[in-house]
Formats: C-alpha cells, sequence, structure tokens
C-alpha cells in the first residue's frame, strides 16, 4: 500500500508546477538556536521537525543550525529537518546551507540554509564584513507554483549597529547583482537581523529612499501587532523579519507567529520564535 502511495505521488510530482492549483506560498523564517549547551537541543530540533510537519510550509529559512564540530554531518539540524520533511510528505526536498562560523565555544560548526519543497534553479552566497563572527546572506532561485522567487537568509551581527548597516547595505547590493542577472522581481529576504524595527538599518531597508525598497511581511498585515520574537518565554522584542521588494509581484497574504507555545517549565523550541508568512 505504502508503495503504490509513492507511485502515485511521483506521479503527481511530473505535472507542471502551474497545473497544481496552489494559490499561495508559505515562507517560514526561524533561528533555531542550535546546540546550545543545556539547551535540550536533541528534543528542541525532534519537536521543531514535529511542528514544521503540521505546518507544512514551501520554504524555510534557517539560521543557528548546528552540527558537532568532529561529527560527519549526520547530527546537522538542517539536514535532520529536511530529510524528516521529505520522509513525512513522500516528497523529496531540498537543501542549501553555507558555513558561516563555530559557534558555542567552538564545539559546533554553525550554519544557515534554506528548505525548499521545490528544486532549487540556481544558488550562492556572499561573505558580508566581519563583525564578532564571520556573516553570510544565502540565495537561492526556486520555480513555485505561483511564480519564480528569489530567496535570500541572513544572521547579522549582534553586538554593532554599524557592522549591521555595513552588512544590509552588503545585502542590498547582492540582491541587485542577483536581480539583473535573472531578471526575477520576487524577492524575499528572511533572517534574524539583531535589529528592532526602528533601528536604522531596517528604516534602511523600508523606507522608500530609493527605487527599490522592503515591506516587512508581518507588519504589512499586522500593523498593529509587534511581531516580537525574543526572548521566546517572554518576547518583548522583534529582530526576525520576512521582506519582500516593494517591486515585487507577490502580495502578503497572512503572517503569525509560530513555535510560540512552551514545550514544559523552562523549555522553548529556540530561544527565538519564528516568523510564517503566506504569500499569493
Amino acid at each position: 500500500m505504502r508503495a503504490c502511495i509513492k507511485k502515485a505521488l511521483l506521479l503527481l510530482l511530473t505535472i507542471p508546477l502551474f497545473l497544481s492549483g496552489q494559490e499561495s506560498l508559505k515562507i517560514i523564517t526561524y533561528n533555531i538556536e542550535g546546540m546550545k549547551p543545556g539547551t535540550n537541543s536533541g528534543l528542541r530540533t525532534s519537536l521543531i521537525i514535529s511542528e514544521l510537519k503540521k505546518i507544512d510550509a514551501d520554504i524555510i529559512a534557517l539560521q543557528e543550525i548546528n552540527e558537532d564540530i568532529n561529527g560527519n554531518s549526520s547530527d546537522n539540524q538542517g539536514l535532520l529537518i529536511k530529510n524528516a520533511l521529505s520522509e513525512h510528505f513522500y516528497t523529496e526536498y531540498y537543501y542549501y546551507q553555507q558555513q558561516a562560523n563555530l559557534s558555542w565555544d567552538n564545539q559546533f560548526k554553525e550554519f544557515i540554509g534554506i528548505i525548499s519543497k521545490y528544486p532549487i534553479n540556481d544558488q550562492g552566497y556572499f561573505q558580508l564584513v566581519t563583525g564578532v563572527f564571520p556573516r553570510k546572506v544565502i540565495w537561492n532561485q526556486i520555480s513555485t507554483p505561483i511564480g519564480e522567487i528569489n530567496i535570500f537568509n541572513t544572521h547579522l551581527s549582534f553586538n554593532s549597529a554599524a557592522v549591521r548597516l555595513e552588512q544590509v547595505k552588503q545585502i542590498e547590493s547582492y540582491i541587485k547583482t542577483i536581480s539583473t542577472g535573472n531578471d526575477i522581481v520576487n524577492n524575499v529576504l528572511c533572517g534574524d537581523f539583531n535589529a528592532i524595527p526602528m533601528s536604522p538599518i531596517i528604516k534602511y531597508l523600508t523606507q522608500p529612499s530609493s527605487k527599490i525598497y522592503y515591506y516587512s511581511s508581518f507588519k504589512k498585515v499586522n500593523p498593529n501587532l509587534t511581531g516580537n520574537t525574543i526572548p521566546s518565554n517572554k518576547s518583548t522584542v522583534k529582530i526576525d523579519y520576512i521582506f519582500y521588494s516593494n517591486n515585487s509581484d507577490l502580495k502578503v497574504d497572512t503572517s503569525y507567529i509560530i513555535m510560540d507555545e512552551p514545550l514544559g517549565e523552562d523549555l522553548y523550541y529556540s530561544d527565538h520564535l519564528g516568523i510564517l508568512s503566506k504569500f499569493k
């Protein structure tokens, strides 16, 4: 019976995306706190996977993905999530990651990554100016049922506003370069920006001071809500965002916080809450 179901699903996958009938795209950004010692990271990863199965997102941008520094990627959290979703939904998910730095007293390799339900047509990254740690922005070009998407994911410096502003300017330039190269205007920028909505870098991205600027998807549909994402036990600050460019064909339909329920006493999925935005 299981084999028959797999065959049927494989047949469905041969149908062109534009005939699938899907009219929206669910995108998540989430800092998963890696394998920080003392946080029961194995259990947290397992429960994050369980929630992502329920949510059934199309594209997931992850920050603070860890794997053991002496391992062979078998415990890489991004790969574990990707493989679990592939097995659960009987379809191949796609994964792209780049190592950013070492974390938690150099015990783990740390990555940023993108998981996609749809094939990745092109990919790349740009090395950003370094603060305390090296930082990158990564990019995937993905053909989705609602059109071609350039999706970018980043994790900015946490201790210097000046470095963050320089990093954002580099990201903006990188997006322009990618967009010019492939003529796709649907640009989505996700990540942990380590900056509040009224900070200079968020204002730089969202204020129409140039031809192309960005909307915060959460703020666009929830103008009266804060959308705070840290700390997870009592969120008082927003530093995680899903942006989309003002010249995009995309329209944000809904956006809300995820992974906001405690798992037990002093136990959460991560020290961050995630954001899901649905585009049409």
